[in-house]
């Protein structure tokens, strides 16, 4: 589990710190200073979109009734609904900082991100099940343990998307927000302008 956990957290971000940043531009690149800036702000909204925990939840919903849930195993509903919990438990815990916006045309600029991720060896995996074990036995009747060899019906299954994650997420928000060492990495991220718009798509 430290292992998955590490990963989505390494990948994604929450809080965006702005306004302090540097904004530069290639030399090719005629644009003014107010424009730069102008822009800035705009890309800030467009980057704080695209981490934000509702559209991870709603892109895993979305993704789970594409396929249909008659059409997905349990283990496959399982992987989407649990790897999505642990994305946006990930938003809610990372601290990011913009650094620097580089444009390197009018319509297209790269983002220096800051990524302070929670230590995840710290946290306390046998804690975490044991409350995961109590919060869905309370919430579904039956435990985390219980979960691989379960065989769902619809309704069962639907209430473990509507009921069962958002409890798995309080439980993993609580672990993490406990971890107070983080490991600091700089990120370099793209976005693009389409039609008068500031775009990203970071997953």
């Amino acid at each position: 589990m430290k292992k998955i956990l590490s990963i989505v957290l390494l990948v994604m971000s929450l809080q965006v710190f702005g306004a302090n940043y540097k904004v530069t531009k290639a030399p090719e690149v005629k644009m003014t200073q107010r424009e730069m800036e102008s822009n800035g702000i705009e890309i800030e909204r467009a980057y704080k979109e695209a981490i934000s925990g509702d559209r991870i939840k709603k892109a895993m919903e979305d993704e789970i009734k594409k396929q249909g849930l008659g059409n997905m195993s349990n283990e496959e509903v399982m992987f989407i609904a649990t790897l999505g919990s642990l994305v946006v438990s990930a938003t809610e815990n990372i601290k990011t900082e913009i650094k620097e916006i580089n444009y390197t045309s009018p319509d297209k600029a790269v983002l220096t991100v800051e990524v302070k991720t929670p230590k995840m060896e710290l946290i306390d995996e046998k804690n975490l099940e044991k409350k995961l074990d109590a919060e869905l036995t309370r919430k579904l009747g039956y435990s985390f343990k219980n979960i691989e060899n379960k065989n769902f019906t619809g309704k069962e299954m639907e209430k473990f998307i509507n009921v069962g994650i958002p409890a798995y997420i309080t439980v993993l928000n609580e672990e993490i927000s406990k971890i107070r060492e983080f490991e600091t990495t700089v990120e370099k991220i793209e976005i693009e302008k389409i039609n008068n718009k500031w775009q990203m798509e970071l997953f």
